[in-house]
C-alpha cells in the first residue's frame, strides 16, 4: 500500500521496520530478536492522502499476554498537534475519572504516528437491540463530562469554518449537483448563519465529529475515540449531531433513543434546555445533504437531497 501524502505508510506495514520502534516508544512492548515475536499488522482504516490507522498485535514473552496498540498516521504534522491535544484531554479525563477515552501512548515524530491503546468493549453500532437503551445513556454521561471539561479556553469556530470543516468542499456542491436547489441551500445558508450570529450558548471542549463508529461501551460505559475534530465550540455542535444520527440509524420508534439521549444529557449537565439545538440539528442535516450530494451513491440521490434540505429548514424553523 502507497500513500505518497503519508510518507511514513510503507515503514508502518512493515513488521521489522514497526518492531524496533514500537519496542522504543512504548516501554511495555520489549525489543525483541527477530523473527519471535510474531508481529501482526491489520490496516483497520485508510483514507488516501488524509489518515490511516493500524493495529499491531504480539504476545508479550513474559506473560503471554496478547498485546495490542493502535497506530495513526496523518499527513502534514497534524500527528504532533493531535497527540498533543489527546494528552490534554487524557490529563483531564484523569482529574475528573468520570470520561472514558482511549489512552494517547506516545508519538512517533519521523512516521507522524499517533500509539494509542484500544478502546475497551463494542463499537455502539454493534450492540444488540436490548443493551442500546443503556448504551445511549452511558453515552450522555460521557458527552456530559467531556463538555464540563475545565480546559484552557482556545477560539472557537465561526459558523464558515464549520463548513469548511463539516460540509467539504462547501455547501454550494447541492446547487452545482443539482440546480433546482441552489436557491433553497442559499436561502438555508443565510438563515443558518443568522441564526448562530444570535446565538448565545456557553462554548465548551467538543468532540468534533461522534458517530456510532466513534463510541464503544464497555461495563456500562462509554468510551470516545477520534478526536481528530476536537475543539471549541457549542456543545450543541455534538449534541445536535448525535441526535440527527441516532434519528438517522435507528428511528424515533420503540425505544426512542434521540429523546432518550437528549433527556439525559440534559440531566447530567443540569440543563433546562439547549438554546442552539435546533440550529445545529439544521446543521447536521445539511452536512448530510452535502455529503449525499457530494458523493451521489444512491440513484435517488437527488431526492435523497431534497428530503434532507427539507429536515434542514424544518428544524431551523421549529
Amino acid at each position: 500500500m502507497e500513500d505518497r501524502k503519508l510518507p511514513g505508510l510503507a515503514i508502518a506495514l512493515h513488521p521489522e521496520e514497526m518492531r524496533p520502534r514500537l519496542a522504543l516508544a512504548l516501554p511495555g512492548w520489549r525489543a525483541a530478536v527477530s523473527p519471535s515475536p510474531e508481529l501482526r499488522i491489520q490496516v483497520l482504516k485508510h483514507a488516501p492522502g488524509k489518515r490511516c490507522v493500524v493495529q499491531y498485535q504480539r504476545q508479550d514473552e513474559g506473560t503471554g499476554t496478547l498485546q495490542v496498540v493502535i497506530g495513526k498516521l496523518y499527513r502534514k504534522q497534524r500527528g504532533a498537534a493531535i497527540f498533543e491535544r489527546m494528552q490534554q484531554l487524557w490529563q483531564a479525563a484523569r482529574r475528573q475519572s468520570l470520561f472514558g477515552m482511549a489512552e494517547p501512548l506516545a508519538y512517533v515524530p519521523e512516521l507522524e504516528m499517533v500509539l494509542q491503546n484500544v478502546a475497551p468493549g463494542t463499537q455502539l453500532v454493534s450492540l444488540a437491540a436490548e443493551e442500546l437503551a443503556a448504551a445511549v445513556k452511558s453515552t450522555a454521561e460521557n458527552l456530559a463530562a467531556l463538555h464540563e471539561f475545565d480546559l484552557p479556553l482556545e477560539t472557537s469556530r465561526t459558523f464558515d469554518e464549520h463548513l469548511k470543516k463539516y460540509c467539504h468542499p462547501g455547501a454550494h456542491i447541492i446547487g452545482e449537483a443539482a440546480p433546482a436547489l441552489r436557491e433553497e441551500v442559499e436561502t438555508l445558508l443565510l438563515n443558518l448563519q443568522n441564526a448562530m450570529c444570535k446565538l448565545e450558548a456557553p462554548i465548551v471542549p467538543t468532540h468534533g465529529d461522534l458517530g456510532l463508529a466513534q463510541i464503544f461501551l464497555h461495563e456500562r460505559r462509554a468510551y470516545f475515540i477520534d478526536f481528530d475534530g476536537f475543539g471549541f465550540a457549542h456543545a450543541e455542535l455534538d449534541v445536535g449531531n448525535f441526535f440527527v444520527t441516532l434519528q438517522a440509524h435507528f428511528g424515533t420508534g420503540g425505544e426512542n433513543l434521540p429523546e432518550r439521549f437528549l433527556t439525559h444529557y440534559c440531566a447530567c449537565r443540569k440543563l433546562s434546555h439547549l438554546p442552539g439545538l435546533r440550529l445545529y440539528q439544521a446543521f447536521a442535516y445539511l452536512r448530510r445533504a452535502t455529503i449525499c450530494a457530494r458523493s451521489r451513491l444512491e440513484p435517488a440521490w437527488r431526492q435523497q437531497t431534497q428530503t434532507l434540505l427539507a429536515r434542514s429548514r424544518a428544524a431551523l424553523q421549529a
